[in-house]
């Protein structure tokens, strides 16, 4: 249990959905990249979306950012 003042820890996410990571970025359909930042969304913390789209971007394998 947390102590009185400290917010509680942000809820877990649930299982990654079966999007296969490694893929060129057109080689995925919308949907599952909309899957993705769901589920990266559905532990409840707060991220700008500089940090949404790089914690997606390395759930998928890319190791750099383009245009």
């Amino acid at each position: 249990m947390s102590p009185p003042n400290e917010p509680s820890p942000p809820p877990k996410r649930g299982p990654r959905p079966l999007v296969p990571p490694g893929q060129k970025i057109d080689d995925y359909r919308s949907h599952q990249l909309a899957s993705i930042i769901e589920w990266i969304e559905s532990d409840g913390r707060l991220r700008t979306e500089d940090e949404l789209l790089s914690e997606a971007l390395r759930e998928l394998g890319f190791k750099r950012r383009g245009t």
